[in-house]
């Protein structure tokens, strides 16, 4: 086994594969620019999508609508002629409103376990065994 190929096994035995995040974190000034911003946590997410494509632990979207329909009253009211009313009825606003929230997967939405690959499969599966503790 050459020199390479040990410094290969290491790299994924101990998991010290130098990335953006590594980089980042190895900075000495970092600290200043994350109290500021949220740069850190940009690096942090692009380097997990990169490696996994597994971006978020809990991610949710929410969906608010809000649908008014309003009716108005045409034609013939059908009333005698002598009670003098010559106006119409007041329109009829009917409002309905829903608020939903949908649970993504770790790999994001709307996506189906066909789509997945084998390695994000894995992931799923050791997800769902550290639950059952």
């Amino acid at each position: 086994m050459g020199g390479v190929d040990r410094l290969a096994v290491a790299r994924k035995l101990l998991g010290a594969d130098i990335d953006p995040e590594v980089l980042w974190d190895l900075a000495p000034w970092s600290w200043a620019v994350d109290w500021f911003s949220s740069v850190g946590d940009v690096i942090h997410n692009l380097s997990a999508y990169s490696s996994d494509g597994l971006v978020l632990r809990y991610g949710y979207i929410m969906e608010h609508s809000i649908v008014r329909d309003t009716y108005t009253y045409s034609g013939d009211l059908g009333l005698i002629p002598r009670c003098n009313f010559t106006g119409r009825p007041a329109d009829l606003v009917v409002t309905s409103e829903k608020k939903l929230r949908r649970r993504s997967s770790p790999f994001g939405f709307g996506l189906a376990m066909s789509e997945l690959t084998t390695r994000q499969k894995a992931i799923l599966a050791a997800l769902g065994l550290s639950r059952v503790k």
